[in-house]
């Protein structure tokens, strides 16, 4: 049930970015409001993989940065606590979990630059972290070597 929710959500993404190309303003605001009753965060948390980071992005491109703060802290601090987790294994588990922990960086990365749009007080905390998370990847996954 829950990856059909996360393809509604990400459906309802994709749709508001659309309507916002078009200049149909009022339009994806109804449809955003639609998505928060529809699929609610608190039934389904907001994820890279649902089109949450595309949600806030709408959010932010209407003036409602409140609400794209809203949608992406809480999946910051799900990104941080993976990578940080990762980060946290032996050596050896390390490197049978490269791959994993550079997709959860990608999610990490995209949220921070949406966040960044929504002139958030906590960017830069984040910004940092994720800065911190990519060079100990980059280090532990043999891509600071020369």
């Amino acid at each position: 049930i829950m990856r059909m929710c996360n393809t509604h959500r990400r459906l309802f993404g994709q749709l508001v970015k659309q309507l916002l190309a078009e200049g149909k303003k009022d339009k994806a605001r109804k449809l955003l409001e639609k998505a928060e009753t529809a699929i609610p965060a608190y039934t389904v948390p907001h994820t890279y993989v649902s089109g949450s980071v595309d949600l806030a992005e709408a959010w932010t491109s209407l003036g409602e940065k409140k609400k794209a703060e809203e949608i992406l802290l809480p999946l910051l601090r799900n990104v941080k606590q993976y990578t940080d987790w990762y980060l946290g294994q032996s050596d050896a588990r390390f490197q049978s979990n490269v791959e994993e922990c550079r997709y959860y960086l990608i999610q990490f990365n995209a949220a921070i630059e949406a966040l960044e749009a929504t002139g958030s007080k906590q960017y830069a905390m984040y910004e940092k972290a994720f800065q911190n998370a990519y060079m100990a990847w980059g280090a532990r996954a043999g891509y600071g070597e020369e």
